[in-house]
């Protein structure tokens, strides 16, 4: 029997995948096709904020489960034994802060790059944020861009084939076991 929450077998992976296509096709069709300028989904796609949100997208996805992963670590809950809404509201939030640190879109100015980075670097280190996560038994560190790649090369300098066979195991113990 599997843990709660958990998709252990192929075909249940299949199911949810299915499921994500269809909501896409869902929005994205009459967003592509039809009428430009008419529509509830044309209305919501021209949103400033779900338009940033697409832009921030990948990244959301990125590190979304991992976060939320440590929101249920953190609060000693399981997925269906907690606020929902609360747990929805907490990691979204923590997803958009530290997504637009990690990731811009190509062709992005380096100054704006910079900008971003300085940003979240004072968002993570600002005394009303560090107390808010605090009550929600979260810690906020960060690492800028610079400190991110040299450990990833330092890591993957260090790695031996048998290391980089034991990760990818890992993975497959975690995701598909």
């Amino acid at each position: 029997m599997g843990r709660p929450g958990r998709i252990d077998t192929l075909a249940q992976d299949m199911g949810v995948h299915y499921f994500y296509l269809a909501v896409g096709l869902f929005f994205l069709l009459p967003g592509i096709f039809g009428p430009q300028r008419v529509g509830l989904i044309r209305h919501v796609l021209e949103n400033r904020v779900v338009q940033l949100l697409g832009l921030i997208s990948y990244g959301l996805y990125l590190w979304n489960e991992t976060l939320l992963e440590k929101y249920i670590e953190w609060t000693d809950s399981t997925p269906f034994n907690t606020s929902f809404l609360r747990m929805l509201a907490v990691v979204f939030v923590a997803t958009v802060l530290v997504e637009p640190g990690q990731m811009v879109t190509p062709g992005t100015p380096p100054e704006r790059v910079d900008l971003l980075q300085k940003t979240l670097a004072e968002i993570i280190r600002d005394p009303a944020f560090v107390a808010e996560t605090k009550k929600l038994t979260l810690s906020a560190n960060h690492a800028g861009a610079d400190e991110v790649r040299a450990t990833v090369e330092q890591a993957m300098t260090l790695l031996d084939k048998a290391g980089l066979a034991e990760i990818r195991q890992i993975a497959l113990d975690r995701y598909y076991q």
